[in-house]
Formats: C-alpha cells, sequence, structure tokens
C-alpha cells in the first residue's frame, strides 16, 4: 500500500495543473484505497477498484479509452499463496488483455475517423510494465550470464512461478508488439502502442526521490553486492517516461531498461 500512495502522489505532482487539458489518470487496484484516497482529495485520479483478470473486454476498453499511457505494476505478493497460487499468469494475462482493448479501441477509432476523413493519424498509447533485473532481455542482445547466474535464473524458472510470469509477460511485448522493420514492405501502420519494461534491482524503501540511472542492460552479476533501486525511483522514472519527456520515451520505447540508484 505504501508504494502505491507514493506512486498516486507522484502522478500528482508530475500531472500538469491545468484542468480543463489533462483528462483524469485511470487506474485499476485490487486493494481498498478509495476512503483514503478520498480524504487526501485526488482530483487528478479516478480510482476503480476490480480484479483486472475478471472485467470482460468491453469494460477494459472503456477503462483504459482515451488513455494516453498504461502503467502496469501488478505483481504476485510474497505470501505462499501469492507464489504458488492461482493466478499463475496475473502479470502477463493482464498486460495482454490492457494492450488488446488498447488495440481494438484505436481499430474502432480509426475506423470512425476514416468514415469522415480520408488521412487519419493515430497517436500510439504508451505501456509500461514493471519488470525486474531477472527477467533477460528477449531480444538476446545482452550480454551472456555467467554460468552460475544461469543456473540460478534456471532454477528460478522451475520452482518460482512469478518469475515466469514475468517472463512471460516480457517475452508477449516482445514478440506481438516490437516494431516492424523500416524496410518491411507493402508499408505497415504505425503500431496502436509502444512498450518499455523498467527493470529495478533489488528493491528499497526510501522517503524522497534521489539520482538514478537506466541502462540498456545489466551490469555485473546476480550477487554483486548492494546494487539497489528504490521504489520511489522507479515510480519516479516511469511516470518521468510517460507525462514528461518524448526525448526519453523515444530513447527507452520497445527496450528494458535498467534502473541503478546513483550511489550504487
Amino acid at each position: 500500500v505504501r508504494s502505491k500512495d507514493r506512486f498516486y502522489n507522484m502522478i500528482d505532482t508530475t500531472t500538469p495543473t491545468t484542468a480543463t487539458t489533462t483528462p483524469p489518470t485511470t487506474t485499476t487496484t485490487t486493494s481498498p484505497l478509495q476512503q483514503q484516497l478520498q480524504q487526501q482529495q485526488q482530483q487528478k485520479l479516478e480510482l476503480m477498484e476490480a480484479s483486472i483478470l475478471e472485467m470482460s473486454p468491453p469494460q477494459l476498453q472503456q477503462m483504459v479509452s482515451k488513455c494516453d499511457a498504461i502503467v502496469s505494476c501488478l505483481g504476485h505478493n510474497g505470501s505462499f499463496s501469492g507464489v504458488w497460487g492461482k493466478p499463475y499468469k496475473l502479470v502477463t494475462d493482464a498486460i495482454q488483455r490492457v494492450c488488446e482493448a488498447t488495440i481494438a479501441n484505436q481499430k474502432l477509432e480509426t475506423a470512425t475517423t476514416t468514415k469522415r476523413t480520408t488521412t487519419t493519424t493515430t497517436t500510439p498509447t504508451k505501456v509500461v510494465l514493471l519488470g525486474t533485473v531477472l527477467v533477460p532481455n528477449p531480444n538476446g542482445q545482452e550480454p551472456k550470464r555467467s554460468f552460475f547466474d544461469r543456473c540460478v535464473l534456471t532454477a528460478l524458472s522451475y520452482l518460482i512461478p512469478p518469475h515466469v510470469d514475468n517472463e512471460a509477460a516480457a517475452q508477449y511485448l516482445f514478440q506481438h508488439h516490437y516494431p516492424p522493420p523500416l524496410t518491411a514492405k507493402p508499408a505497415t501502420p504505425s503500431p496502436a502502442l509502444e512498450w518499455c519494461v523498467v527493470r529495478p534491482n533489488l528493491l528499497i524503501d526510501q522517503d524522497t526521490v534521489t539520482d538514478y540511472q537506466l541502462k540498456a542492460q545489466p551490469t555485473g552479476g546476480l550477487f554483486q553486492g548492494n546494487v539497489t533501486s528504490a521504489r520511489i525511483n522507479v515510480a519516479h522514472s516511469m511516470v518521468q517516461l510517460v507525462t514528461n519527456h518524448q526525448q526519453q520515451w523515444d530513447t527507452w520505447k520497445y527496450q528494458m531498461p535498467v534502473l541503478f540508484d546513483q550511489n550504487n
């Protein structure tokens, strides 16, 4: 709950204040935060409490309609049932359903626009997924890990279902929503969505945003010492990606940057 509060507060402090031009941010959560958020008088946040895996396609399409960006911080909790119980593919199924709803909305919007004009331009929706440094980039371009690290990751794939889920979610985005080659013919329309997977190191708590770096790939081994990523820095980086810096988004879209706290 604490990290969610920080993420909501980060949205509130980084979102432009002009009410006439800024639509409300829509967030889906299964936590009972409605009363708390009302007390805090969050004016830029519309809260929907629901199980995303139980929502119908029309409900999901309505939820993501007119959204410029979608941020998924879903994950499995650390309890026995959270690690080894259902749903085993929470992250993968959720991001897939959200992407499919986004594509369906944009197809409907394109069809409606085409009836009015011969020129259609659709701005891709930004999709940011919270991953983990343990998940390799599916593009296969990262340096080969050590034999020991590969053994550990293989064991995790067999023993820890959430790790498999995180890997599958990254694989889904890479395999189904990666941009076509520039030389592809005939010309392919602009994608309905662009994505980025932010991969933190060991997550820690702290009260304020500090300096951090996004790097294209992990550095060192799995047990390389005190390499951390503060939760508030992770939230800050994800908000910055989708709200303030188009150049930063253009740098990291279709990538899986790893977040390092500057003091590492």
